[in-house]
């Protein structure tokens, strides 16, 4: 019995610092990237690009325009030509998923 209890506490304390771990990774990776920038209208209706851009501490992002996808409820066409924050998934040659939008200002600099 002594035995069985002096193993089971030190499993529990291994099992707690993994499942620990394994939710920050998810945590983290859900967060996906947040930029904030000028919202421009694409080539097409659902187009989209954020110019400007920047990381939430101020500093330049990866590059200064990112073209955008999003739903449809997101409505950035009701954003156009304002200063917004963006969060979502980032792809391939600066392409933004967007899942959620955040108004910033009216106006651009």
């Amino acid at each position: 019995m002594k035995r069985s209890s002096l193993i089971l506490c030190l499993i529990l304390p291994i099992g707690v610092a993994l499942a620990s771990a394994a939710d920050t990774k998810k945590s983290s990776h859900y967060a996906g990237t947040t930029l904030t920038g000028c919202l421009t209208a694409g080539s097409d209706a659902k187009s989209f690009v954020l110019t400007n851009a920047t990381l939430p501490d101020g500093k330049a992002a990866a590059a200064d325009r990112w073209d955008l996808t999003a739903a449809a409820t997101l409505k950035l066409a009701d954003h156009v030509g304002h200063k917004v924050e963006v969060k979502g998934k980032e792809g391939t040659d600066h392409k933004l998923q967007v899942h959620s939008l955040k108004h910033v200002s009216p106006t651009c600099p």
